[in-house]
Formats: C-alpha cells, sequence, structure tokens
C-alpha cells in the first residue's frame, strides 16, 4: 500500500510541476546541462568502414581514434630456426577523444582468405594504447599466406567497445615484393 501512495504523490507532484512551471515563465530559467557523458554503450554498434586507395598513406578515422598505415613491406622472419615469408606494416595510432577506459586490439587479416595473420614472436612493437592526443608509432610484423597475401583487412577493436563497433581499414596493399 505504501508504494502506491508514494507513486501516486510522485504523479501528483509531476501534474502540479507540469502546470505550474510553463504559468510563472520558470521553463526559460537557464538551467546546467546535466546529461551523462558518452558512453560506449550509448552510441550505434556498427563499424566504420573505408578503404584504402591510392598510395600510402591510409587513414581511418572514427570513435575518437585515428589509424593512419604509412607503409607495408614484405619481410623475412625467423623464428624456432625457420626462415620464412612475413609482411611488416608501419603504422601509427592517436587516441582523440577523453574515454573511461582503452584497450585497443589490432587485427589484421588476408583479405582473399578472411584469416587472422598471426604475429611474428617478440618482433613488431608500439604503444597500442597511447595517451590522448599522442601520435604513437606502431610496428606489426605478421606471417604471410600461402600463396602471398596482396591485400590486408586491419580491424581495430577496443576491448570496451561492444561487438559491432570497428574500425575496419580494407584493401591495405602489400608491394609484390
Amino acid at each position: 500500500m505504501r508504494f502506491f501512495a508514494r507513486a501516486n504523490l510522485v504523479i501528483a507532484a509531476l501534474i502540479a510541476a507540469a502546470l505550474v512551471v510553463p504559468r510563472f515563465g520558470l521553463d526559460r530559467l537557464a538551467i546546467p546541462d546535466l546529461s551523462l557523458p558518452r558512453l560506449p554503450f550509448m552510441e550505434p554498434d556498427k563499424p566504420i568502414r573505408k578503404n584504402a586507395s591510392g598510395p600510402p598513406p591510409w587513414t581511418i578515422h572514427g570513435y575518437g581514434w585515428r589509424f593512419t598505415v604509412e607503409r607495408t613491406k614484405r619481410t623475412v622472419s625467423r623464428w624456432m630456426g625457420e626462415t620464412k615469408p612475413s609482411i611488416t606494416i608501419t603504422a601509427y595510432v592517436t587516441r582523440e577523444e577523453r574515454q573511461f577506459a582503452s584497450r585497443m586490439i589490432y587485427r589484421i587479416s588476408d583479405k582473399a582468405s578472411g584469416s587472422e595473420l598471426e604475429a611474428v614472436p617478440f618482433q613488431g612493437g608500439g604503444d597500442g594504447d597511447p595517451p590522448l592526443n599522442q601520435r604513437s608509432k606502431l610496428v606489426f610484423v605478421v606471417w604471410d599466406t600461402s600463396p602471398r597475401a596482396s591485400r590486408l583487412t586491419i580491424t581495430l577493436h577496443d576491448f570496451h567497445w561492444p561487438d559491432g563497433r570497428d574500425l575496419v581499414l580494407g584493401e591495405v596493399r602489400v608491394p609484390a615484393s
């Protein structure tokens, strides 16, 4: 019973406010913006896609991030006594908006097969989660495929983003030699 009494009281207060505020011009008062900050779950969960065109650099921008691929080149890497073909990607990333938490994940895949290219252990590096407004260099070294990959898709996904929200840079060309 007490719940219904309180609910009726709240309803009556809302009705009274709706009648009093416009009558006395209180609706024109400057009220500070008390809206919530932009949170990841409040935005639509769709990827931002861009295809690399023309010569490098290729840049994708969105969700508070800027990612630029400066160059790709074919390399050869050694691991566990084996020498195999690899691809080295030199890129830069900048976090442009303040975020509650960030943990960016980078996925590099062969466009032809769609399969993720495995990183060469202990090669490449950089700060994938840079401080706000600081450009950070990234070097990815991944094993090449057989047949050799000619175009890559690079997907950026923050661990704290909902599924479906990604930055996808497609058609990143790998030179023939």
